[in-house]
């Protein structure tokens, strides 16, 4: 295993414990296939893709068309209780979601990695 699959295994772990104390067991579902995870809430989904190029990207519905609202959209989206529990998994991960988020170079992927460093960004 090359230690960018690990990161996304720590990163998806994280992520999953962070998630069942807000969202509970049923409140979002891991979809692991050969390229990496799917985890899916009701409105939004986090895509985290393994191997020599690991990314992740953020998806929800209605994604606004003007980026000024990428993180208005995403708190709304998201809500409160994931968000915060996205900044601990991130934390706890030694902020590889951020680096994976922005290793996809996706302006709303873009944007949440911005809040997810920021003290601020999730409340």
């Amino acid at each position: 295993m090359s230690s960018g699959e690990f990161a996304v295994q720590e990163v998806v772990d994280a992520l999953s414990d962070a998630l069942r104390e807000v969202l509970g067991a049923d409140g979002f579902d891991l979809l692991p296939d050969d390229q990496g995870m799917t985890i899916a809430a009701d409105d939004w989904s986090l895509r985290i893709e393994s191997g020599p190029r690991a990314v992740a990207w953020l998806a929800v519905d209605d994604e606004p068309d003007d980026a000024s609202m990428f993180q208005e959209a995403i708190r709304e989206i998201v809500g409160a209780g994931a968000l915060g529990a996205l900044w601990r998994a991130n934390a706890a991960a030694g902020h590889a979601l951020t680096a994976l988020l922005t290793a996809a170079n996706d302006p709303f992927g873009l944007a949440l990695a911005a809040m997810l460093e920021s003290d601020e960004g999730v409340e």
